[in-house]
């Protein structure tokens, strides 16, 4: 894959045409008289440059130019040989805009004819581009563009953020191991986060229910199923009934009244006793009639005799007394009738209601209320719910308490299977490794007596399995020197890449690399991309600041001629329409 033309819909977007074939291509800015002291001239564009070069290969938005209101609505477009599906080469433009989610892929007989989602894209650039593995995601798409279009300078690293397993992952793909055996080593370091994030929840407490051993955990859902299973063949017992708090508050209002009627059939049995008792206590008329007998027969053995006028008074109050008797007699019966007939009255209302509260208990006994079977549901659901978290708190507690083992036994297995795949590859691992050290050497001024010691550890991690990659110059760790590890790391990939067949086939760095590095060693540097680039056979562009160019040339004594490899176009600070988009924004 070659990199041609970079444009834009926008006229005013000065348009990069870059080298043909494989050579270094110099992008330079130039400082003019009219900047003043303190102007940057990293506004010229030369990272964009890269940035929308990443941008069309699917990477995200570059934030600072999406929110340029100025570039609403213009597409930008690369244009690109690529391989077709006859395996010849073929011009490929590829377009998209800040303000759309589609990707325009023209000339490319692998791409359908009509716009394709970012997600598509970077499918087919997955497939046939990078090649990568069906079913292997990492190194991603996104990671790999990352490697060959340099925004960030990290010896190893793309992206500040990328785990270490993530690198090596990156790193065996193109160095031509397998890329599955050293994406194992995600699996370890998930397992190793989760181990550290449970063990920090515990600790801190919010997974106190996950103290509990598994045993104790599971005596606790056996415990809660039964009383769930309980509670279900309850529920599918109940008979509702609607009327049910209706019927219980009248069969209490019975059972007041009930009592009521008792007490007034006491009252009334204490009643009719008394009458009958009072009736049996008036004096019969014969007994009146025998007491004037014996009276008169005392007065008469006393010698007393009444006169006529006496007896007939005698007997005169005789008869008011049975008149008297006979009245009250009268009263009682009527009375004791009444009693009898309200005695008669109570007991049948009582057996009435009696009745009535008899099947009013029935019906309560074998049915419940709605209110009954609605709690009984939702103490149902709360079992459930219960059971489904202690379940739950179960499997985590298994998760934990197995976890550390699983992590330790996948680290040992993946070592083992790294270890087995680097030696198979160490003919090829040896090449890289010799490269690294020569252009390090060579940088660095070999048999000069500047010498740095410089390796390239290629390995297994002993901790995760992963494959680990470790560039080392010897030095005072200075920001140049980090510059010079990237760029050589750089080097060292794009021709593993190469071999190994996952090159993007271009290399971009831009400018801020090469910052801190030794003017002599930019020339080195410079030297070295050029030779690399037509020996094995990629596109190596590079933006430069015009004075860095010029510095490197002439303290390096001239070792470097950029003619033959400067662009046409020459971004300036002097004037906006000189610099990249042709306009400046904020």
């Amino acid at each position: 894959m070659r990199l041609i033309r970079l444009g834009s819909t926008d006229p005013r977007f000065r348009s990069v045409d870059f080298h043909e074939g494989s050579r270094l291509n110099l992008l330079t800015a130039y400082k003019t008289r009219a900047a003043g002291v303190g102007d940057s001239r990293n506004g010229t564009g030369k990272t964009a440059m890269a940035l929308i070069v990443r941008y069309l290969l699917g990477g995200n938005k570059p934030t600072k130019l999406a929110k340029a209101p100025e570039l609403t609505g213009y597409e930008f477009f690369g244009l690109f040989e690529m391989p077709g599906r006859d395996g010849t080469p073929e011009r490929v433009t590829v377009r998209r805009a800040f303000d759309s989610t589609k990707v325009r892929i023209d000339g490319w007989s692998r791409a359908p004819d009509k716009p394709i989602s970012v997600s598509e894209w970077t499918a087919l650039l997955s497939l046939y581009v990078f090649r990568i593995p069906e079913g292997l995601d990492r190194p991603t798409v996104g990671q790999l563009v990352g490697q060959f279009v340099r925004t960030e300078f990290l010896p190893t690293k793309v992206h500040p953020t990328e785990s270490d397993w993530e690198s090596g992952c990156r790193y065996a793909l193109l160095f031509g191991l397998d890329a599955s055996i050293a994406a194992g080593a995600g699996e370890v370091a998930r397992l190793d986060k989760q181990q550290k994030a449970l063990n920090q929840a515990a600790k801190d407490g919010a997974l106190a229910d996950l103290k509990l051993d598994v045993a104790g955990l599971r005596g606790r859902l056996v415990t809660a199923r039964r009383e769930r299973d309980e509670s279900a063949l309850e529920i599918s017992n109940f008979r509702v009934e609607e009327r049910y708090q209706e019927h219980q508050t009248r069969a209490n209002a019975l059972s007041v009244e009930i009592r009521d009627l008792n007490e007034q059939e006491l009252i009334l049995r204490r009643k009719l006793a008394d009458l009958d008792r009072a009736l049996d206590e008036e004096t019969q008329p014969e007994a009146t009639d025998r007491l004037s007998r014996a009276t008169q027969a005392v007065y008469s053995e006393a010698g007393i005799v009444f006169s006529e006028v006496v007896l007939k008074r005698f007997d005169d109050v005789q008869a008011f007394h049975a008149s008297v008797v006979r009245n009250r007699k009268l009263f009682l019966q009527n009375e004791r009738s009444t009693t009898s007939e309200s005695l008669l009255s109570v007991q049948r209302r009582r057996r009435e209601q009696d009745t009535e509260r008899s099947s009013l208990l029935v019906l309560l006994q074998e049915s419940v209320a709605v209110g009954t079977y609605l709690a009984a549901q939702a103490s149902f659901a709360h079992l459930h719910a219960e059971i489904a978290g202690i379940e739950d708190r179960l499997k985590m507690a298994e998760k934990l308490e197995n976890l550390s083992e699983d992590h330790d036994a996948r680290a040992v297995e993946n070592k083992r299977r790294m270890r087995l795949e680097v030696a198979e590859q160490e003919t090829l691992l040896d090449g890289a490794r010799a490269l690294f050290g020569d252009l390090a050497a060579e940088i660095y001024g070999h048999g000069t007596g500047r010498t740095k010691r410089a390796s390239l550890d290629l390995g297994v991690s002993p901790k995760q399995g992963n494959f680990l990659v470790n560039p080392e110059i010897a030095a005072d760790g200075s920001a140049g020197i980090s510059s010079v590890k990237t760029f050589v790391m750089d080097m060292v990939t794009m021709c593993m890449a190469a071999k190994t067949g996952h090159s993007l086939g271009f290399l971009i760095h831009d400018s801020a690399l090469f910052d801190p590095v030794d003017s002599e060693q930019i020339a080195s540097c410079l030297n070295i991309g050029a030779r690399l680039a037509e020996e094995r056979g990629f596109q190596y562009i590079v933006t430069m600041n015009s004075d860095a160019l010029t510095s490197a040339i002439s303290d390096s004594g001239g070792a470097f001629d950029e003619e033959p490899y400067l662009l046409n176009i020459r971004l300036s600070d002097a004037s906006d329409e000189q610099k990249l988009f042709g306009f400046g924004f904020n």
